[in-house]
């Protein structure tokens, strides 16, 4: 419409959406009209913003407003400015479909069927049922109702895109004035008599209203068709919420909420008394009549959701027990052929709205649909075979003999592959008898005496490089593979012992022996802020609010005798609730018998987690605050001081608890959940699991986690709202580790290993012979494991902080889904990384540094300031980093790694060094400075292989004979 300033104006409809020059002073605007396939006019906001008024919008848009709205619009040959208009127009809340995904997160042609097939219908019922719970939740103070508030002002900027000269809005109205007289009023046989539509008071209303309220209006009409095309009470009710007030004749046209409100609850009495009414007739055995009334109420979505829910409900006994068929178009005007709804559909609707009955009676009449809950968690899911050397029989064997696969069940393949060794002579002979077998080789090493795994440790090393030196050149490179695969899983304290485990593998020769270290407590604490994150209780909020909104998160741990356990939790939680959101601030507490001694223990592993953070000026902070000892754990201060250290918000705390075994542990959890419910009800806060804190317990006992899911409330039927499940979650599972297919860390190993081999500038392309390679000092050096693994487990938290275009994040749904990474869906999640990554590059590098920096105070290291890392680098340290006193120049701020890079080039430049003294200062990085070991550059290669290591894209999926770790 570039030239919109002509004299005379046709208005028409058609099926035409672009503007057509009849002569040089007569422009013809088409306001399309589409045809559904019923052959029902459509009002769409493809004929409201025909092609010709998006192509011009897009002008005169800002291109930050359009990056904001999606990078998708930049490219000249793929605009897509529906997408632009639905995206400017709704407000995020209102595009979220009940399975948390958003409308228009979709590909051109599949949005562009919105309108016209079966998942664009349930599109359309996501967008009305949002509109019809704002209206009747009357938590809104603005003097319009807030769906239609939001969506005016929204247009108002719309229009005001375009340049005053062109008096193109006043052009505009004159179009939608002729729109109006066309379309509403008229008695058109396609829509029933009780349409707003056919209604002429609807059109004297529109006709006598601002512009702004018609043009909302009938952006509201476009955004809701089906319910004006087929349902004439949800119109009525809609068109009482978005029409201007009949009654005005000053042009001051919006109804004020006193109106609203006025109707919602007229509408809400008038259906109780039809439930009433209905319920009468339903008890009386006037079963047909009853399921009219019942029905009738289905449609009334003003109405209490409860009441919604009991209708649906009792229109499905009617059909069931009773025979009552239900015809699903009774509302509809006109009426095409009868069809029935089933009572299957009648239940799931029920369920819902919140039907415990329905779920009752769903669970009884379709069983094969419902999942059947066994009692014993079944764990035998893996395939394939391996040679096992145990040292223990306890209960960790036991969880890992429990899941074998179905090939190594039967007695005498288990007697066969199965063996237990001792003594040094039993580890000699086992390692003798594998050395010329093809298959896999797995020692188990999970004694409860932490001496006796490391010394038959020993013995394995001390033997395989023994074999190792005596076999023949001949062979010698076939050995070399053999030892790569076979895995030694030993259960120790890491911090005890990783150095002495370092130092034996340092000492064999040029080849990998798998080693991996499992602390019961590390790995605990770490699966559990890995699988229940601790952005959870946020991750529905946008990132303009998370930039804009000062939030706390409170992580409190709540422990009775596990020291260690607790540190690895404070631990974690300290380097992982990093977030590139300045105004978030992550608040630790404990709390406990042992609260001091935990302190006391964390400010001698870590003492730098407790003092100034680097960064703590630029990302998000985090607080440990002073420790709260109580003389019992079950005793009234315990719960003081859990409400002490609670956040006034209640959606934003984090619970941990271990105070005992597991049964313990999850009766203390559905205690605090009873406290917060209490609390929630005397701060008169709205009840839903979205308001209530996540709560943790520590469960060992694979039964009693399984189980956990399904407490029986007394006198309440089991179901996942706030009042029929306890909601508390079992961590530290031993079957989650000590099972056959995740003994060595499962998908979480493959993406540590991914990492490394990210840093060590592999390519997926590589053969497995290159990639084993570069994964020797992945196994010969616990820090690399350590570093690579923490990567891995924050692989969730920088997908959560990558933002997508309307601000949301990749990780966020308005379900109950656990939010943590699966191999299921990893592929379309990498896929959506990529195509976000560059908008999200400098938040994602503020959060890298920070997060890897956070991590290495975490684990006991300093910071050296530039001075000190030449000292120590003078006096012979070949590294920037002091590993024997645990220094490093690095952990600074990101704007401060430049500094120490100036210090080490002037250095290197001015410095009477000789040459090999020199190349440790040299490794020229970006704009020609000095960084020795360019973090930045480092971090931000990491970013950009996201989609690559989430996929394992770079793991050696597979290693074959012929492919040897050589060099």
């Amino acid at each position: 419409m570039d030239n919109f300033d002509s004299e005379k104006f046709i208005i028409i409809s058609g099926q035409n959406t672009d503007l057509k020059i009849i002569d040089s002073n007569t422009k013809l605007i088409i306001f399309d009209l589409k045809k559904n396939t019923d052959n029902n006019l459509m009002i769409t906001l493809g004929g409201l913003f025909p092609r010709s008024f998006t192509d011009n919008l897009k002008k005169y848009m800002k291109q930050d407003e359009l990056d904001e709205l999606g990078k998708e619009f930049n490219s000249d040959t793929g605009i897509e400015m529906q997408k632009v208009l639905v995206r400017k127009l709704l407000a995020p809340k209102y595009r979220r479909r009940f399975d948390g995904i958003d409308i228009t997160n979709k590909p051109k042609s599949q949005f562009n069927k919105y309108f016209n097939n079966a998942q664009g219908k349930k599109d359309y019922q996501a967008v009305i049922m949002h509109i019809f719970n704002c209206a009747k939740s009357g938590n809104y103070i603005s003097s319009d109702f807030p769906f239609y508030h939001d969506l005016k002002k929204e247009l108002e900027d719309l229009f005001n895109l375009f340049p005053e000269e062109t008096n193109y809005k006043e052009k505009y109205t004159q179009a939608t004035k002729v729109l109006i007289n066309q379309t509403f009023g008229n008695k058109n046989p396609l829509f029933g008599n009780k349409n707003p539509l056919n209604d002429p008071e609807y059109k004297e209303a529109l006709l006598n209203a601002k512009f702004l309220d018609q043009i909302t209006s009938l952006v509201c009409i476009a955004i809701t068709w089906p319910i004006w095309d087929q349902n004439s009470k949800q119109a009525t009710d809609l068109a009482n919420l978005i029409f201007p007030s009949m009654s005005s004749k000053d042009n001051t046209s919006t109804k004020s909420n006193e109106e609203i409100m006025a109707y919602v609850t007229l509408q809400k009495n008038k259906t109780a008394n039809i439930y009433d009414e209905a319920l009468k007739l339903y008890d009386n055995g006037k079963y047909e009549e009853a399921s009219v009334l019942f029905y009738k109420i289905t449609n009334c979505k003003l109405a209490d959701d409860n009441i919604i829910a009991d209708a649906y409900y009792h229109c499905a006994i009617c059909t069931l027990d009773h025979n009552i068929p239900i015809e699903s178009n009774v509302n509809a005007e006109p009426q095409n052929c009868k069809k029935y709804i089933t009572s299957k559909e009648l239940l799931l609707e029920a369920i819902h709205f919140g039907s415990t009955s329905a779920i009752q009676r769903y669970k009884k009449e379709y069983k094969q649909d419902f999942e059947t809950i066994p009692l014993i968690r079944d764990f035998s899911q893996a395939q394939g075979k391996a040679k096992i050397i145990l040292n223990a029989v306890n209960k960790y064997t036991v969880a890992f003999k429990n899941s074998l696969p179905e090939e190594m069940k039967n007695i005498k393949t288990r007697k066969k592959l199965i063996r237990f060794a001792a003594t040094q002579s039993q580890w000699m002979h086992e390692i003798d008898s594998i050395s010329n077998l093809d298959k896999d080789c797995r020692f188990l090493l999970f004694d409860d005496n932490s001496e006796k795994n490391f010394q038959d440790l020993i013995y394995i090393l001390d033997r395989i490089s023994y074999l190792q030196k005596e076999a023949s050149l001949a062979n010698s490179k076939k050995m070399l593979l053999k030892w790569y695969k076979i895995a030694i899983y030993i259960r120790v304290k890491e911090d005890e012992y990783s150095a002495l485990i370092d130092t034996a593998l340092k000492r064999l020769g040029d080849y990998t022996v798998r080693v991996y270290i499992i602390d019961d407590n590390k790995w605990a604490a770490q699966y559990l802020l890995y699988q229940y994150p601790l952005f959870q209780p946020i991750q529905y909020i946008t990132g303009r609010n998370l930039r804009n909104t000062a939030i706390t998160l409170s992580f409190t741990v709540i422990s009775n005798h596990n020291t260690e356990l607790a540190c690895w939790l404070v631990k974690e939680a300290f380097w992982l609730g990093c977030f590139h959101y300045k105004k978030i601030t992550l608040s630790i507490n404990i709390i406990g018998p042992n609260a001091n001694e935990i302190e006391q223990q964390l400010r001698f592993q870590c003492p730098g987690i407790y003092g100034k953070i680097p960064d703590s000026d630029s990302i998000s902070k985090v607080v440990i605050n002073k420790p709260y000892e109580v003389d019992s754990i079950n005793s009234s201060d315990t719960m003081n001081a859990i409400r002490d250290c609670k956040n006034p918000i209640s959606a934003y705390n984090y619970y941990v608890i271990d105070i005992g075994d597991s049964a313990e542990n999850l009766n203390f959890a559905i205690k605090l959940r009873e406290l917060s419910i209490r609390d929630l009800i005397s701060s008169n806060q709205k009840l839903q699991n979205s308001s209530l804190p996540i709560i943790t317990f520590y469960c060992p006992d694979t039964n009693i986690a399984h189980l956990s899911d399904h407490i029986v409330i007394q006198n309440v039927d089991s179901g996942n709202q706030w009042f029929n499940n306890y909601n508390v979650k079992p961590f530290g599972i031993i079957n989650d580790r000590y099972s056959f297919e995740n003994l060595d860390g499962g998908y979480l190993e493959k993406v540590a290993q991914s990492t490394h081999l990210q840093y060590s500038h592999a390519n997926a392309t590589d053969s497995c012979t290159q990639k084993l390679e570069k994964l020797k000092d992945y196994f010969l050096r616990s820090y690399n494991h350590d570093s690579s693994m923490a990567v891995a487990l924050s692989m969730p938290y920088r997908l959560f902080q990558t933002e997508t275009n309307d601000t949301s994040h990749i990780i966020s749904s308005d379900s109950e889904i656990v939010p943590y990474l699966i191999p299921n869906d990893i592929k379309e999640i990498a896929n959506l990384f990529s195509s976000c990554r560059l908008n999200n590059q400098q938040n994602l590098l503020n959060f890298e540094h920070s997060r890897w920096l956070r991590w290495a105070l975490s684990r006991g290291w300093e910071p050296a300031s530039p001075d000190q890392v030449l000292n120590y680098m003078k006096d012979g340290n070949l590294k920037h980093q002091l590993y024997i006193a645990k220094l490093h120049g690095c952990i600074c701020g990101l704007n401060e790694l430049e500094n120490f890079s100036n210090a080490l080039y002037n250095e290197a430049e001015y410095s009477r060094m000789d040459t090999n003294q020199k190349k440790r200062y040299e490794n020229i990085g970006e704009n020609g400075a000095t960084t020795p070991f360019d973090f930045k550059s480092t971090d931000i290669s990491n970013i950009d292989a996201t989609a690559d290591i989430i996929t394992i894209a770079l793991y050696p999926e597979n290693v074959v004979e012929e492919d040897i770790l050589v060099k």
